[in-house]
């Protein structure tokens, strides 16, 4: 009885499917051919990640879960950008995957969290939503200056407004991609 050949992927941004592996064998996670077919199907799938927004909520959700973790691991490192839809649909895990790629932020939000009082599982909670923090770098009011101002999102297929009757969270000022943020000088100017 012949096996059923899987289907070619094209191969599409090769560095970034290896940076992957590579950062997860760091970690001492699994590599293999699922891990890596994953990552393949996304970008094969989506090569301009930027599009990935631009997708349906259903297509978004309907990858397989290896290929959810990338996009976990994509948006955590700020290379994917996915709309609040598919973060409160998909529920992903980002505190998690923060805690691999930033293991000194984790420790230091941890350490931190337990001086307060703050038992375990509670800090690991709040640093989820830290996680989900960095995949989606502006606040709602602030998205379409935030798209002109960085670059980043499509205002139109990322962020959906509230309905009409609903009050809007107020405002902050929206950060730049991880790639541009200088800190700040401590001299007094």
């Amino acid at each position: 009885m012949r096996r059923a050949r899987a289907a070619a992927l094209p191969i599409v941004h090769p560095d970034l499917v290896e940076f992957y592996l590579a950062h997860r064998a760091a970690q001492g996670m699994n590599t293999d051919h699922k891990v890596r077919w994953g990552a393949r199907a996304l970008l094969a799938a989506v090569p301009d990640l930027s599009d990935f927004c631009r997708l349906p909520l259903e297509r978004q959700l309907a990858f397989n879960h290896e290929t959810h973790r990338f996009i976990s691991w994509l948006s955590v490192i700020g290379r994917l950008q996915p709309g609040a839809d598919y973060l409160v649909a998909r529920r992903p895990r980002l505190g998690i995957v923060l805690a691999r790629t930033e293991p000194e932020l984790h420790l230091r939000f941890m350490e931190t969290a337990r001086s307060l009082g703050f038992r375990d599982a509670l800090a690991m909670t709040q640093f989820n939503l830290l996680g989900h923090f960095v995949a989606w770098p502006c606040s709602a009011s602030n998205r379409t200056s935030c798209s002109k101002a960085t670059g980043t999102r499509d205002a139109a297929c990322c962020w959906r407004p509230p309905a009409a009757s609903s009050p809007t969270a107020g405002s902050r000022p929206c950060r730049p991609p991880c790639s541009t943020w200088k800190r700040r000088s401590s001299t007094a100017s």
